[in-house]
């Protein structure tokens, strides 16, 4: 039972692989009426509750049973849970300790109520970590130099006591675990563990524990963890002698692993001789499709220490023994650099065996430039082959094309054997056929048009064909198309695509192909209130730097975020801030102001509900002595404060909102920074004059690697992305390569500004985050 998904490190298929009958996990929990605490999932507190009435209900049944918890609360950036107070023995208010602090309270509340309830009277508990803290500096802060230890925490509790026959002088290893758990159960085995010794067994010779960055023996560190290969010139294969120098070391964990593989072939007992491979790709989705014998890895290939179910564009590895059972199967994304490097070095590693599919267009593979790989794969797309001399050697006896190709492999009796072959059509120029009727071809600005069910605007179009995969592009913007022929529709978030009156291009798009076909121009015609966006006369760009922290709606006031308010610009701009992102709503007779929602924080700040006009808004007294902006207000302290900067984040209406700054106020366009939510605005918001444009992406829908093409070729001051954006790794490294500016959304603690730029992320929006005079970061 753990809160966090069971897929996050393939840990629920390890459970289940492991004799475990019954798994709990974040989506269960939340299936059974138990809400996630955080985006890791169930909290803690809730976690040991569940378990408690777990073991209430195991232990009725006079049945042995095991019962594993997982914990997230020591997690960065740590979580105080429900039931919990802060650390109070030190003056740093730090969330990591928070955690620490929250997580040794449910454990001792934990223990006490199994042992009220005795339950402990036959029972073991094994409290172990996974692994240590990470020496960032921030971890370095706060432990000194205990962040560069690494002893992981262990302890036992027993019916017995402290009379278990424990040397406590003695070093122990987590891989000492197992054994252990046999011993302090008082099981019978004769298994031999390869690495594992029982901390209650004695040994005539003293154990040797093996780990990454040291060994022990006869209690003393054997530092052997680095060295160069090319220095082990000795023979060592047919003896070791303790302790193990590094190259006796590096021979040893080989062997080892080596070792593991043969287990793990012997269990799985894939019978691909008998049964042969299938490998497909389907033509409609481009998913791939394997059965290795009895051993169907269609769902099981590992994506960023996941599996996954749709069909992702990219390289699908199979890692293969001599004997050709699976060991491993990886999916590997062709927009991470990290993950191309990955590749080529798997397809230069010596005596490698694999089999490598992709459903990536040929074009695509070709622009990779992976020399690595055999010209003719980028058409192929597949590829079998046991590398020789650090050079591929393809076992196929001939060029096959992906497809459906079923065989078996070389190694069942030398000769690779090809039962069935179906390739799929080579995809050369496809054909549009000509457009019979389509609508609507005109609209009103703001008017909804053919509407859908969930309020959308749709387009209709009638034709005799269209290959598989087509879809509708408005001004090169992909929309959610559906293809029955003869009738292809297409929905649109006209609030988002459409924002000025003109023509838009419809075209239909084949992403295999990139073939492009021209339909017609849509026409939008303007509605009676609107005019042409107002255009100043353009201002030297001059260079502005994105900063580190960005005052998420205008930065926290007494612990307290989402103020949008004079008072909160004030404070951020005393505690050092330049850069505020605000938001901005409409009111009921369409006036632009600072809140966030006309819901909750209208509520919260204002003790009303229902969106009110301008003056009603402007007359109210704002809670927790604040004051509210106006669009006029924030102009006059844009003008007392000639070094900042507003950062927009309009609810609805873009265009007009930034179109009413330009009116309104006289620090735009100069101080103004607007955020876009979709590419289509760019050209028409650099029209009025704003030098500096943001790309929020949480409104967007465009595939990754188009908004990747997109940053790559229009200038912008940042992308801002959420982590729950999926993807989000993906565009991360493409704005990385681009040298383009990333911030995250809203983070509000050191640990976490540490990890996201651990990740490469270069800033965050922050409610309660600072750089002192020093530029060090502190928090409010």
């Amino acid at each position: 039972m753990g809160g966090a998904d069971l897929e996050f490190a393939g840990k629920g298929a390890f459970f289940s692989e492991h004799g475990y009958e019954e798994l709990w996990g974040k989506y269960k929990w939340e299936e059974s009426g138990f809400p996630s605490a955080n985006t890791w999932g169930l909290s803690d507190a809730d976690l040991f509750n569940q378990a408690f009435k777990k073991i209430q209900n195991l232990s009725e049944s006079a049945q042995p049973f095991n019962l594993t918890l997982l914990t997230l609360g020591t997690h960065i950036p740590g979580f105080l849970y429900e039931g919990c107070k802060p650390y109070d023995q030190t003056d740093i208010n730090n969330a990591f300790i928070n955690g620490i602090h929250c997580t040794d309270h449910l454990i001792g509340e934990f223990i006490n109520k199994l042992s009220q309830s005795g339950l402990l009277e036959n029972t073991v508990v094994q409290i172990q970590g996974d692994h240590g803290i990470f020496p960032t500096s921030e971890m370095k802060d706060l432990f000194g130099t205990n962040a560069n230890t690494h002893r992981i925490y262990n302890a036992t509790i027993h019916p017995k006591g402290k009379n278990i026959g424990l040397n406590n002088d003695q070093p122990s290893s987590t891989l000492n675990l197992s054994a252990n758990i046999l011993d302090l159960l008082e099981i019978d085995h004769n298994v031999n563990f390869i690495l594992a010794q029982s901390d209650f067994k004695t040994s005539l010779t003293p154990p040797y524990l093996v780990s990454r960055y040291t060994d022990f023996y006869s209690q003393q560190k054997i530092m052997n963890a680095w060295g160069e290969i090319d220095d082990c010139k000795t023979d060592y294969s047919s003896h070791l002698t303790l302790p193990l120098n590094f190259c006796q070391k590096s021979l040893a964990l080989n062997a080892i692993y080596r070792l593991g593989t043969t287990y793990s072939t012997q269990q799985q007992n894939q019978k691909v001789c008998s049964l042969g491979a299938k490998i497909k790709i389907d033509e409609a989705t481009k998913k791939v499709l394997v059965q290795w014998g009895s051993l169907s890895i269609t769902d099981q290939f590992i994506a960023s220490g996941r599996t996954f179910t749709e069909a992702k564009p990219g390289f699908y590895l199979i890692e293969l023994n001599h004997q050709d059972q699976v060991i491993n199967q990886i999916y590997l994304d062709h927009m991470k650099p990290n993950e191309m490097t990955y590749l080529a070095n798997i397809l230069e590693k010596e005596e490698n065996r694999y089999v490598l599919i992709s459903n990536l267009p040929t074009k695509t593979i070709e622009k990779l430039g992976i020399h690595q790989l055999p010209q003719d794969f980028s058409q192929n797309k597949i590829l079998y082959s046991q590398n020789k001399k650090h050079k591929i050697n393809n076992l196929f006896d001939k060029p096959y094309m992906t497809g459906m190709i079923t065989f078996i492999p070389e190694s069942c009796d030398g000769n690779i054997q090809i039962v069935d072959y179906q390739p799929n059509p080579e995809l050369g120029e496809v054909k549009y056929c000509s457009i019979n009727a389509w609508g609507p071809k005109q609209t009103v600005l703001g008017n909804t048009f053919n509407e859908q069910p969930n309020g959308d605007s749709a387009f209709w179009f009638k034709t005799d064909c269209a290959p598989a995969g087509t879809k509708v592009l408005f001004n090169k913007v992909p929309l959610k198309t559906v293809e029955r022929l003869p009738t292809i529709t297409a929905r649109i978030d006209t609030d988002i695509l459409v924002q000025h009156p003109g023509n838009y291009q419809i075209e239909f798009f084949h992403p295999e192909t990139e073939t492009v076909f021209y339909i017609d121009d849509f026409l939008v015609l303007p509605n009676e209130t609107y005019n042409s966006p107002p255009q100043r006369p353009a201002t030297k760009a001059h260079s502005l730097q994105p900063p580190l922290l960005i005052a998420h709606a205008g930065g926290g006031v007494n612990n307290r975020a989402y103020m949008n308010s004079l008072e909160a610009l004030d404070l951020n701009y005393q505690l050092g801030h330049r850069f505020f992102e605000i938001d901005f709503n409409w009111t009921s007779d369409g006036k632009l102001v600072a809140i966030h929602d006309w819901e909750n924080t209208y509520k919260r700040l204002f003790d009303s509900t229902g969106v009110p006009t301008f003056e009603q808004f402007m007359k109210k007294n704002m809670n927790h002595e604040q004051s509210q902006l106006s669009l006029s207000k924030l102009d006059q302290w844009l003008k007392q404060h000639k070094d900042a900067y507003i950062i927009t984040d309009i609810k609805g209406n873009n265009i007009y909102g930034l179109k009413s700054m330009i009116t309104e106020m006289d620090a735009a366009p100069e101080q103004i920074i607007p955020q876009m939510y979709h590419p289509s605005n760019y050209q028409l918001i650099k029209s009025m004059g704003y030098n500096h444009v943001i790309f929020t992406l949480y409104a967007t829908n465009l595939p990754y690697f188009e908004i990747i093409d997109f940053v790559k070729n229009n200038p912008l001051f940042a992308v801002t992305v959420h982590p729950a954006k999926k993807n989000f790794r993906a565009i991360l490294e493409g704005m990385n390569g681009i040298g383009t500016f990333v911030y995250v959304h809203t983070y509000n603690t050191i640990s976490e500004l540490i990890h996201y730029k651990d990740m490469k992320v270069d800033g965050i929006y922050t409610d309660f985050l600072y750089q002192d005079e020093k530029g060090q970061v502190q928090t409010q």
